[in-house]
C-alpha cells in the first residue's frame, strides 16, 4: 500500500474589495461576509505545492450568501490547476451553516496533458462539528497516451498513470470534523481534527480507496496590521493499496 503525509500552512487575509457586488458600496461595507485571499504552501515527500484562493461574495444578507471561489495551484513537477466555483451558504436557527458548491476544474498534468472535471459538494459547518462530501465528475477527454511512463498521481483526486495511459478518475470523498476543546470557542485559536475517506475509479482500472485524516491549528487575527487575518497550520495522512 501507499501512505502519503502532507503538511501545509495557509494565510487568509480580507481584501478591500466591496464584499457584495450587487449592493451600493455603503451597504457593501456593512456586509456580514467580506472577500478574502488565501495563500498557501503544501509539502509532501514528493511534491511542493503553492496555492492561491480568492473568495468573493456576490449576494448576501444576514442569513445567506452566494459567492464565487477562484483557485489556482502549481507545483515543482510543472503541474498546474485552476478551479472556478460558485457556492451558496445559509445560516440556520440552530447555529449550523449549510452550503452547496460546484466547481469547474482544469488541470495540466505532469505529462503536459490537459483534463477537465466538475466538482460538486455539500457542507455543514458548526461551532464544534463540520462535515463535507464531494463528487468528482470528469468531462471531455478522459485518457491520454503517455510514452514510457508508470508514474502515479492522485494529488487532486482525479488522475493516475498506468501502463502508458494517463487517466482521469471519477470518484468521491467525505470527512467529519471536530473542534478539540483545548481553547474556548471565543478565543483567537482553535484545533480541529478530521477523519474521512475517498474512492476513485476508472474504466479497466483498479479502484483507489482509503482512509484520510488531518489536523488543523487555526490562529485568528495573528497579524495586527492585517485585521481579519487567519493562519492555518495543517497536516494530513492518507493510505490506499492501489498505489503501492
Amino acid at each position: 500500500g501507499t501512505k502519503e503525509i502532507q503538511t501545509s500552512v495557509v494565510l487568509d487575509t480580507q481584501t478591500d474589495t466591496a464584499s457584495n457586488l450587487l449592493l451600493p458600496l455603503t451597504q457593501a461595507e456593512q456586509s456580514k461576509w467580506a472577500s478574502s485571499v488565501d495563500t498557501g504552501f503544501k509539502a509532501s515527500e514528493s511534491r511542493r505545492i503553492g496555492e492561491v484562493d480568492y473568495f468573493l461574495p456576490i449576494i448576501q444578507n444576514e442569513r445567506s450568501l452566494l459567492f464565487l471561489d477562484l483557485r489556482t495551484n502549481f507545483d515543482n513537477l510543472s503541474q498546474q490547476e485552476g478551479n472556478f466555483g460558485l457556492g451558496y451558504r445559509t445560516m440556520q436557527d440552530n447555529g449550523w451553516n449549510l452550503g452547496a458548491y460546484t466547481f469547474f476544474d482544469r488541470r495540466r498534468s505532469i505529462e503536459d496533458n490537459y483534463f477537465s472535471q466538475i466538482t460538486t459538494g455539500l457542507e455543514a459547518l458548526g461551532e464544534n462539528f463540520d462535515a463535507r462530501a464531494n463528487a468528482y465528475i470528469p468531462i471531455g477527454n478522459k485518457t491520454k497516451e503517455v510514452e514510457n511512463s508508470t508514474k502515479v498521481d492522485l494529488s487532486s483526486g482525479s488522475i493516475q498513470i498506468l501502463s502508458g495511459i494517463e487517466k482521469v478518475y471519477h470518484g468521491a470523498d467525505a470527512e467529519l470534523g471536530w473542534r478539540v476543546p483545548i481553547f474556548d470557542a471565543n478565543e483567537n485559536a482553535e484545533v480541529r481534527v478530521y477523519g474521512g475517506g475517498y474512492w476513485f475509479d476508472a474504466e479497466s482500472s483498479a479502484s483507489i480507496t482509503g482512509p484520510r485524516a488531518r489536523l488543523e491549528i487555526r490562529l485568528y487575527d495573528p497579524i495586527t496590521v492585517l485585521p481579519g487575518s487567519r493562519i492555518t497550520f495543517s497536516g494530513e495522512v492518507q493510505h490506499d493499496d492501489a498505489r503501492g
